[in-house]
């Protein structure tokens, strides 16, 4: 899905967390860093478009293994019950 915004910013994934809000997934460059953002995104009715919240996590690009075997981690303990 790897759309690209003016600024630069590539929305990779995302899904519908709620019927108003939305969880993205973007890799974007700031100031010589390359950084993920995992965003939730809320549904402005007024504007007809998603805006997105403070609510999310940011990380450089080289951490995203720790992120991941962070989220594999909260996925074995969910599955556990």
């Amino acid at each position: 899905m790897a759309d690209e915004t003016a600024m630069g910013e590539k929305e990779v994934f995302s899904f519908q967390r709620t019927k108003r809000e939305q969880v993205r997934a973007l890799v974007y460059n700031y100031k010589g860093n390359r950084y993920a953002d995992l965003r939730v995104y809320w549904l402005d009715e007024e504007a007809g478009e998603y805006k997105p919240s403070k609510k999310g996590a940011v990380v450089r690009v080289d951490q995203l293994p720790a992120l991941a075997q962070a989220v594999q981690a909260m996925r074995q303990v969910a599955q556990e019950g």
